[in-house]
């Protein structure tokens, strides 16, 4: 009996751990360790100066940048603003031929989100192959599949890529419901999503693209919370981790940003990575 109460103790502690309070409003968040943070900060356009200055201040080391259908002019005009902030950049391109003219040794990424957007697998595997080809000659950083979500329709269209080539590396989004510890229907857990994750890609590298917490919903203190505990889940497991996004919007559930709308002001969840070097 005693040996038995001792475990039911444990599993209540183990999870109450995982299931944490959300901080006072208000509160200090504590700095938070994380290799390379990123934040999604372009749409098909460049990001002023004084934004890309700020994103680096805050401590964020990645920026995701949006240019597919740009030119190939204005992509290397933004991959050069990028640099000279002394920030990496993720860019997602639309055509694999848009490789052959972008410089070499940077990250990109196959479209956004094909499970959504489209094209279907059929023929978005071609695309994969050939990009692939011409990123292993260019020494360049590819990732693929860009699924919208850890559910059964971003693992099934992972799935029917299969086999990836060699070289390239896997993207994921990951939104839930608001809460941070709720796992997809059908699965036990979030540490299970993760499981079907390898089990699709093996022990190829992934990184997490998109993940965030609408403050609308939440509000902003717990918004910075889920936030950080987002991080905080994948720092061991992904490349990186890639918050959505730099600015609200004006609309409902517009609200994922770190700058409120229309004055660009920091939310809470702008400074949780405060401390990092």
């Amino acid at each position: 009996m005693v040996r038995l109460l001792s475990l039911a103790i444990l599993l209540l502690t183990a999870c109450r751990s995982f299931n944490p309070a959300a901080p006072t409003p208000g509160a200090e968040f504590d700095p938070l360790v994380h290799t390379k943070p990123c934040i999604q900060a372009g749409f098909r356009a460049g990001v002023p100066k004084s934004d890309l200055d700020q994103i680096k201040d805050l401590g964020f080391k990645v920026v995701r940048m949006d240019v597919q259908g740009m030119d190939t002019a204005s992509i290397r005009r933004i991959i050069n603003e990028v640099h000279d902030a002394n920030l990496e950049g993720l860019y997602i391109i639309y055509e694999p031929a848009q490789l052959r003219e972008l410089p070499e040794g940077l990250m990109y990424e196959l479209r956004n989100e094909p499970d959504l957007e489209g094209p279907p697998p059929a023929d978005y595997r071609p695309l994969m192959f050939e990009a692939a080809e011409v990123a292993r000659l260019r020494n360049q950083v590819l990732y693929v599949g860009v699924v919208s979500n850890l559910n059964d329709r971003g693992f099934n269209y992972l799935k029917a890529l299969l086999p990836f080539p060699d070289n390239v590396k896997v993207s994921v989004h990951r939104y839930g419901d608001g809460t941070f510890e709720n796992a997809h229907r059908g699965f036990d857990s979030r540490h299970s999503e993760v499981k079907w994750l390898r089990d699709v890609i093996g022990q190829r590298s992934f990184a997490v693209t998109e993940f965030g917490y609408p403050s609308d919903d939440l509000g902003e203190a717990k918004q910075a919370y889920r936030t950080q505990q987002e991080f905080e889940f994948w720092n061991s497991k992904a490349d990186f981790t890639c918050l959505y996004q730099l600015n609200d919007g004006p609309l409902k559930n517009e609200t994922f940003g770190i700058r409120r709308y229309p004055d660009k002001s920091l939310k809470p969840n702008a400074h949780i990575l405060k401390g990092i070097t």
